[in-house]
Order: structure tokens, then sequence, then C-alpha cells
């Protein structure tokens, strides 16, 4: 799924809904629901900033700077999911008494 569009030089996101938005109107719940899908899903994608121009200065700003947050995330997720399950094992095993 594509997180992130350049699409005629203007920044775009995907909603809960699937919709394309502008970059200006993210909020903080859509950007939660675009790191639950790094985190949840395979196949995600988004259009690289450097090879395709943004012309609104503050749209490229914005999108450049989530780009850059979910490329981390990306390059983390396998320690992120496995630091997340250490964490419930723990819960697991002090709570739950065989």
């Amino acid at each position: 799924m594509k997180v992130l569009k350049i699409i005629n030089s203007k920044a775009f996101f995907v909603d809960p809904s699937g919709n394309d938005q502008s970059i200006s109107d993210i909020g903080a719940d859509d950007l939660l629901h675009i790191f639950n899908l790094i985190l949840t899903e395979d196949n995600i994608d988004m259009d690289d900033f450097r090879s395709l121009q943004i012309n609104q200065p503050a749209e490229k700003i914005v999108y450049e700077k989530i780009y850059e947050k979910i490329e981390n995330t990306l390059a983390a997720k396998s320690d992120i999911i496995s630091s997340i399950n250490s964490e419930y094992q723990s819960a697991i095993d002090k709570y739950i008494k065989p």
C-alpha cells in the first residue's frame, strides 16, 4: 500500500478510509494510522521525494520529515515487533501462570 504519494507536484497521504488527502491536512490520527499500517502490513510504499518534485515548500518539508520517519521505522520494523512481542511475553509469563 502506498502511504505517501506525489501527484502533479503535490504531496498526499492515504487517510484511514483509503483516500488521498493533502499532506497539509495530516493530523495525529492520520499519522497513527500510517504507522499502524507500517507495523502490520508487509507492502508499504511511498513516492521518493528525492526523485519527484513538490512545488509547495511547506508540503515538501512535511513530506520529507514524515518520509524519513517512515523509512526509519521500516528499517527498525523487525526490532520494534520483537520488542513488542517480548513485552507481551513478559506480561503473559508474569500474570498467566500454568
